[in-house]
């Protein structure tokens, strides 16, 4: 059901995936995954740019890059690229991917992989480096590219000085 009160367990969505350079920002203002600008209009909180926090990073073999859907306040992997594996979270921390919305009640339905993941340019560097079935199944469960409905992650501890957010306490929280 994925209700839990663990509050090391944080949703995000993964952005980039093994061999994928992920970067911020295009001269639209879009992120971009292997020179793809994604168009997150559909899933980003109203209001929100992709990013205001200048970014760029070849995701290492076996990591991801995960950012949350409210940018504004989620510490993401972009509240991590001073850490080990510069941002990225290990595959071995995703726990499943999200695929419903059940509160409040009002918002409940199905969260559907946005039609930008679906761009085949952006599975090539992926494909190139032998990229992680581990997690394109975790993520996904079509067995294609492994990017969008949030995951379900469990993430070290981090240090509250790096907090960027309210409820902070393992691993990027917000939306």
């Amino acid at each position: 059901m994925g209700v839990t009160h663990d509050s090391s367990i944080y949703i995000k969505r993964v952005i980039g995936l093994p061999g994928d350079h992920v970067a911020c920002c295009d001269a639209a203002g879009q992120v971009t995954v292997n020179g793809v600008p994604l168009s997150e209009s559909s899933y980003l909180y109203p209001g929100n740019a992709p990013s205001t926090q200048k970014f760029s990073i070849t995701v290492p073999a076996g990591r991801l890059w995960v950012m949350g859907d409210h940018r504004l306040v989620s510490y993401d992997s972009r509240g991590h690229t001073g850490d080990p594996g510069g941002g990225t979270i290990p595959e071995s921390a995703v726990l499943g991917r999200a695929f419903v919305i059940i509160w409040p009640p009002s918002r409940w339905g199905f969260l559907n992989i946005p039609a930008t993941f679906e761009q085949p340019k952006l599975n090539a560097s992926n494909a190139a480096v032998g990229g992680s079935s581990a997690a394109l199944d975790a993520a996904l469960d079509n067995g294609t590219r492994s990017a969008p409905p949030p995951l379900r992650c469990r993430l070290p501890s981090a240090s509250p000085a790096r907090s960027r957010s309210p409820g902070y306490s393992a691993g990027p929280a917000g939306g």
